[in-house]
C-alpha cells in the first residue's frame, strides 16, 4: 500500500502493475476463487521395494489413506500420473501437474530399486478442509506412527499456498516454495498449518496442531 508500483512475473514475462486493495463485492469475488495447495515431500528410511516389514507395512497401508483423504469434504484433485506410466515417481508422465522433482535435500535414489520417497501434490477448496483431513482418521492413526516409517530431516514436510480456481500448479511450484519456507520462514507466498495466511495475505490464527502428530 505504501509503494504499490510493482512487477509481476507471469510466466517468462515480466510486466509492470499498481497495486490496491480489494474490497466489497470484488473482494468477495476473488476470495472464492481462491484454493489451498498443499505438497508433501517424505523420505522414506528404506526403499519401496525393499522387503522391510515395516516399509512394506506403510506401502500396503497408503491406499486406503489415500482414498479416505480423496473423499474428504473440501478435496478437489491430486496429481496423478497419466495412464500407462512406467518406472518410479521421476519417470512418470504427470501431464498439467508438470515434470515430477524433488527438493534439494532428498538425497536417495531415483530408480526402481532405490527410490525412498512418498509425494503428493493436493488442491483443496480451503484450509480447514485440508486439516481435518490430516488429523482424522486413518491418515491420523497412520501420523501417530510417521517415524517408524521415515527419517527426520529436519526439513518442512509440506507447505501451503493459495492459488486461483484456473490454475493447475506443478511439482516444481511445489518444491520452489517448500524450500522457500525452508529459507526464509513462513509468509503467504509459503506457510504450515502453524502459521496460515487467508487468500489476501492476512495471517490468520494458528490451527490447533498437536506437535507430537505434526505432518
Amino acid at each position: 500500500m505504501a509503494n504499490p508500483r510493482v512487477t509481476i512475473e507471469v510466466g517468462t514475462e515480466t510486466v509492470s502493475a499498481v497495486a490496491r486493495l480489494a474490497q466489497g463485492e470484488e473482494r468477495e469475488r476473488i476470495w472464492a476463487k481462491e484454493v489451498a495447495l498443499v505438497p508433501k515431500f517424505g523420505v522414506l528410511k528404506s526403499p519401496l521395494t525393499d522387503p522391510a516389514p515395516l516399509t512394506r507395512e506403510f506401502h500396503e497401508s497408503g491406499e486406503a489413506v489415500y482414498r479416505e483423504i480423496g473423499q474428504h469434504p473440501g478435496y478437489i484433485a491430486q496429481a496423478e500420473p497419466a495412464d500407462n506410466s512406467q518406472g518410479t515417481l521421476f519417470d512418470w508422465d504427470w501431464g498439467e501437474w508438470g515434470e515430477f522433482t524433488v527438493p534439494a535435500w532428498y538425497e536417495k535414489g531415483r530408480t526402481v530399486e532405490t527410490t525412498a520417497l512418498i509425494a503428493t501434490l493436493s488442491l483443496w477448496t480451503d484450509l480447514q478442509s485440508a486439516f481435518d483431513s490430516v488429523y482424522t482418521g486413518l491418515h491420523r492413526a497412520a501420523l501417530n506412527r510417521r517415524y517408524d516409517w521415515f527419517e527426520r530431516t529436519g526439513h518442512p514436510g509440506y507447505v501451503f499456498w493459495w492459488v486461483t480456481d484456473d490454475t493447475i500448479p506443478t511439482w516444481q511450484d511445489g518444491v520452489t516454495r517448500l524450500e522457500h519456507l525452508h529459507d526464509h520462514g513462513y509468509a503467504p507466498y509459503a506457510f504450515t498449518f502453524r502459521h496460515s495466511f487467508d487468500p489476501a495475505g492476512t495471517q490468520r490464527g494458528e490451527f490447533a496442531v498437536d506437535p507430537s502428530i505434526s505432518p
